[in-house]
């Protein structure tokens, strides 16, 4: 009796406030719903890299309806608030939480059409999955009030579809609209040690009894639209079920296309981004309206428009924007008299980005820091998707491969620096990259995509650095590093890492497939810490900084990557080939990470076709080196005489030649640089027989 009193109740206290729902697609949003989750990677529960601030409901293996769960803020469902939920591991999310009640539904992990009698009333189902060992149901509450929103993901579960595989999926309450979102995180199909193509079969939407259901179209045959295996939401889409009915105008405002840092000179700037119609009626014309700080809005009357229901559109405003002075901005764009009527849910017609307005900046090169292992199984693809990403794009990046110490006994390669770095990062599993000290994930997951957003953040650094390696005795490694500052950065402590990295090596092959290994790091200098720059990092300045390291006693190629056998830095090496070594240096703030700007350093040894060479009876030099607007060529002759001076790129093409007479004693002749790109060069001062040729460098 208690059980069917207490669902009839429910039904009956539904009714007092009826609603209803209708559906909008998301499948190809490419994020999260409102971004307010816009950090947390999707990654296995209890250790396997989700974010520990997630709370762990029922781990699998399971079949049951969880206890009641409290839901941390106001929410509505059908015009009636509900204050907690229960979860069934097939994907079904009730706010019936009696266990009475509960104990009657049993549903299966095979879905079938909405509504549905094994499911309760009151119900909202990402329907299809269910829980095994190593899966999670865990809960998340993202945001600040009052627009919070409250997860509730299927953390690995398993699908039929899937076979040996996985799907991440989230049913989200969000608070003061009451939309319900039913959101495709992760979705891979295993066979084997294969990837394969299977999909999920889910029934998504909402029951409010035996005979009312909203779902998604597709159901119960949903395969998750185009979501695919990466951790983070770039690949995630959603169905979002919005209370009442579907309005006949109504926009909603996606993004503004500006660019986070933009040049004072190359103004003035369009405004523009993207837009949705959610309205029933096809949208024809709006106005257009954007605000820049608190400035007077500029109204666009737009017309001529035939953007359907559910489709995006981009904008572009008549007037543009002219900043006069270098700054902070916030622009506002929003809309406003869809169709010459109004919207009802104004909440989101308007967006907003801040921008910074600069003088001038620094095209980036990202750093690119790969943690991996010859042991490691998955490093392999995680090292084989990272060079196809950057094929043919050598000058646009610079890479560090720090090899480990695990899994099993670790890389041959594996030093106490390399292991320090992973730790300084709280790195836990490889294959791990971090970008710029930022984007931290599985190296499989770096996409061309992420390559370009990172080269498109604007750096207010400019490094030039050149190394030199003598192989003739000791094997000493020099480095000049000279960082310009071009415009003022916040007061905070920087550091200076130097990295001497070899090629390629070839010895440290163990049990997972990798006959070489790219960029594999020697010696960080001083150590894995770096170097504190303390000097100021203000517009016009110019921070000079030398180091170098001698790689002491014989090669020696340790046993694995155990602490007991690593290499000790201060009697040994294992360095196999020093004509192959490479020089990468960065900037990196500390406590956030951040890195400023990287480049590779020149090598002053390498050059092609010409040689330096001396002369007995005349001495040449050529200075400053490395050069950047001019260079200076000092010689000393004998007696009056005829003399050619020549200026050659480092192929031995002649750039400039002139011949002059010139005295004896010292002389002096400047030759201009300004319009040469980076990279070495050579003076060739010939007088009579005698031929004195100087390398140096062009470095901005």
């Amino acid at each position: 009796m208690r059980k069917l009193f207490t669902s009839v109740l429910f039904v009956a206290i539904a009714s007092l406030g009826f609603s209803q729902y209708y559906y909008v697609p998301n499948d190809n949003a490419g994020g999260n719903p409102g971004n307010v989750n816009k950090e947390d990677s999707e990654y296995p529960a209890n250790g396997g890299g989700l974010p520990t601030s997630w709370s762990v409901v029922v781990s699998g293996p399971t079949s049951t309806w969880t206890s009641a769960q409290t839901i941390p803020f106001n929410f509505q469902f059908m015009g009636n608030a509900v204050t907690e939920y229960a979860i069934h591991p097939s994907g079904v999310v009730s706010f019936i939480t009696d266990p009475l009640v509960l104990g009657a539904y049993a549903p299966s992990s095979t879905p079938s059409a909405l509504p549905n009698a094994t499911i309760p009333d009151s119900s909202l189902c990402y329907w299809g999955l269910s829980i095994g060992t190593g899966d999670f149901i865990v809960k998340k509450t993202f945001g600040t009030a009052p627009n919070r929103q409250h997860w509730i993901m299927f953390n690995s579960a398993v699908s039929a579809g899937t076979q040996t595989g996985w799907v991440y999926g989230s049913i989200v309450l969000e608070e003061g609209s009451n939309k319900i979102y039913f959101v495709n995180q992760r979705i891979q199909c295993v066979s084997g040690q294969s990837q394969c193509a299977g999909r999920p079969a889910l029934s998504v939407g909402i029951q409010v009894d035996g005979s009312t259901a909203y779902q998604q179209p597709q159901s119960p045959n949903y395969s998750g639209g185009s979501t695919g295996n990466d951790p983070s939401r770039v690949d995630n889409g959603y169905s979002e079920f919005v209370p009442g009915t579907q309005p006949t105008n109504s926009v909603v405002m996606i993004d503004v296309g500006s660019d986070k840092y933009l040049k004072l000179n190359n103004a003035p700037y369009t405004i523009s981004g993207n837009m949705r119609n959610l309205g029933s009626a096809l949208l024809s014309s709006y106005d257009l309206v954007y605000q820049i700080n608190n400035d007077a809005p500029v109204v666009d009357n737009v017309t001529g428009k035939a953007i359907g229901t559910f489709s995006n559109d981009t904008y572009s405003h008549s007037t543009t924007w002219n900043p006069t002075a270098a700054g902070d901005y916030t622009i506002k764009v929003w809309v406003a008299n869809p169709n010459g009527g109004s919207d009802p849910d104004m909440s989101d017609d308007t967006v907003s980005t801040s921008v910074t307005v600069v003088d001038t900046f620094i095209q980036r090169k990202p750093l690119y820091e790969v943690f991996t292992s010859s042991t490691c199984g998955p490093c392999r693809p995680g090292n084989e998707n990272f060079h196809n990403v950057v094929a043919g794009k050598d000058d646009e990046y610079v890479a560090v491969k720090y090899q480990q110490n695990f899994p099993g006994s670790g890389d041959p390669y594996a030093t106490n620096e390399t292991v320090n770095r992973r730790n300084a990062y709280g790195v836990n599993s490889i294959p791990r990259m971090e970008l710029d000290g930022g984007w931290d994930q599985n190296a499989s997951s770096f996409t061309a995509a992420l390559h370009n957003q990172y080269r498109d953040v604007p750096s207010f650094l400019n490094i030039r650095s050149t190394y030199d390696v003598d192989t003739t005795g000791a094997k000493v490694v020099t480095i000049n590093t000279e960082i310009d500052v071009v415009a003022d950065i916040d007061p905070a402590l920087y550091r200076l890492f130097t990295v001497i990295i070899e090629g390629t090596t070839f010895e440290n092959v163990k049990s997972n497939g990798e006959s070489e290994f790219i960029d594999v790091v020697k010696k960080m200098l001083p150590n894995e810490q770096g170097e504190i720059i303390t000097d100021p990092m203000t517009a016009g300045a110019t921070i000079t900084k030398s180091t170098s390291h001698t790689f002491p006693g014989s090669f020696r190629l340790p046993a694995d990557g155990q602490t007991a056998n690593r290499i000790n830095h201060a009697t040994e090496h294992s360095v196999e080939g020093f004509t192959d070594l490479k020089v990468a240096v960065w900037v990196q703030r500390t406590g956030t990470d951040e890195v400023l700007q990287a480049t590779w350093a020149e090598n002053l040894s390498d050059y092609t076709s010409t040689k330096e060479v001396e002369a007995a009876d005349m001495s040449v030099t050529v200075y400053p080196n490395p050069a950047r607007d001019f260079v200076q060529v000092a010689y000393n002759l004998d007696n009056n005489q005829e003399i050619e001076i020549s200026l050659i790129n480092s192929m031995g093409a002649v750039i400039e030649h002139s011949a002059t007479s010139a005295s004896m004693g010292g002389n002096a002749a400047t030759i201009n640089t300004e319009g040469l790109s980076n990279g070495v060069y050579f003076i060739n001062v010939k007088s009579g027989e005698e031929n004195v040729t100087k390398k140096f460098m062009i470095a901005r």
